[in-house]
């Protein structure tokens, strides 16, 4: 159970953090760093200022001799606390930071969904999707590059190549796949697995119980559970060391009880040899 100091310390900030959003939108916004004048020309034109395109600008930028336009059709994302505090980001959807598209329907699903189709949120806005989904650090699937690769005819696109860019811009910290062939520890984007609550607990596990355990969907498969149950590990761990000191204190009885019937062995050789001793002597 969580402590309930805890609980209510949590709602209190996020109250407070909606409280300052509504009645003061541009207490915490600094100016976003827009041109002020347009040029004529530039060496490079960005259109989508999203995670890919925001990146691009970025590093096509690193060079001083040649000019960049990043063009975004949201507004910037700075000092506003939906985009800072993961528990907010569920504001984001179907608001003016949404695109609010929706799936098309499809026979036999989203049958619980108003006209059958499925809310797909993308970010409009400075950032793009990856400005409203929780901070959630989610790469695309494999198979969709290596089919981007055969449909275009080049082989730049296919998975093998693009994830040397990924672990280019990765700073992984999560122990045990720190030094997977799928990530990288020198980037500037760090990734490491957040205190999830009891319920994400059990979800997890529940996963795990039908076999879909998979403690790294950005690594060899993105097929499972994105964490594996540390409590349920750090149980399992657990019993395997009690495990470990009965099995050590059974050794140690079967030890003293060797002894033992040596020492008795011993003494009953060394009172029949006494005896034939004593009886050689009468004889």
């Amino acid at each position: 159970m969580l402590n309930s100091s805890v609980v209510k310390l949590s709602v209190f900030a996020v109250l407070t953090a909606l409280a300052v959003n509504l009645f003061y939108p541009n207490l915490f916004r600094r100016e976003p760093p827009v041109a002020i004048t347009i040029n004529a020309t530039y060496d490079f034109i960005v259109v989508g200022g999203g995670a890919a395109g925001s990146t691009l600008a970025a590093r096509l930028s690193e060079n001083q001799d040649v000019t960049v336009l990043l063009l975004e059709a949201g507004p910037s994302d700075w000092g506003n606390p939906i985009f800072e505090i993961p528990a907010l980001s569920m504001l984001a959807l179907d608001s003016d930071v949404d695109w609010a598209y929706t799936t098309e329907r499809q026979e036999g699903l989203f049958k619980g969904m108003k006209d059958e189709r499925s809310v797909w949120p993308r970010g409009k806005v400075l950032g793009g999707s990856g400005n409203i989904n929780a901070m959630v650090a989610v790469r695309g699937n494999q198979h969709d590059y290596d089919r981007w690769a055969e449909y275009t005819g080049d082989q730049t696109w296919n998975y093998r190549h693009v994830l040397s860019y990924f672990k280019k811009m990765e700073d992984m910290r999560v122990e045990g796949i720190r030094d997977s062939a799928y990530h990288g520890k020198d980037g500037p984007l760090t990734i490491n697995w957040i205190n999830s609550g009891p319920l994400a607990q059990k979800l997890v596990e529940a996963g795990q119980d039908l076999g879909f355990s998979n403690k790294d969907y950005n690594g060899k498969s993105m097929e499972g559970t994105g964490k594996e149950n540390e409590e349920k590990d750090e149980e399992e761990e657990k019993r395997k060391q009690e495990e470990e000191k009965v099995d050590e204190r059974n050794e140690k009885e079967e030890e003293i009880e060797e002894e033992e019937k040596q020492r008795v062995q011993e003494k009953e050789e060394v009172e029949k040899e006494k005896g034939e001793q004593e009886e050689e002597e009468e004889e």
